[in-house]
């Protein structure tokens, strides 16, 4: 039920070596600064949309969200945004390059960005997120 989380993950593995970690907790409120290696990326699983009913089937069409989470740290940020920004924006743009539009195999369709939530900073961290819609095969 879960694949495509894990799919998503052996992608970022692959498509964006830059990455010290890639983490699945179940919240990214789970995250300890102070325990996770950076630059990384959190995927957690946002929770499951039905669509709707296939005509005569009796099934559902069932979309999953999936949230990315990048986190960067930058000792020498503590007074600005913007050092985080410049060293996030790299792999952003390789995240995104790696995931929107690619199909993992146990998705009906390739993954489709989705509305996530604004980025977050604290001292000298920012944390990114980008959310994607993969739909499960029946």
């Amino acid at each position: 039920y879960f694949a495509i989380g894990a799919e998503i993950v052996e992608r970022l593995k692959v498509e964006v070596p830059e990455l010290l970690a890639i983490y699945t907790p179940a919240e990214i409120g789970d995250a300890e600064e102070g325990s996770q290696i950076t630059p990384c990326c959190h995927v957690l699983y946002g929770g499951d949309a039905i669509a709707d009913t296939t005509a005569g089937r009796g099934t559902n069409i069932v979309k999953q969200a999936w949230v990315i989470v990048l986190a960067v740290q930058n000792s020498s940020a503590q007074l600005g945004v913007s050092m985080l920004q410049s060293e996030a924006s790299v792999l952003i743009t390789k995240i995104l390059s790696a995931l929107q539009g690619w199909q993992p195999p146990s998705s009906a369709k390739p993954l489709k960005r989705i509305n996530a939530e604004k980025p977050s900073y604290r001292p000298t961290y920012a944390y990114y997120p980008f959310a994607f819609e993969g739909t499960l095969k029946q």
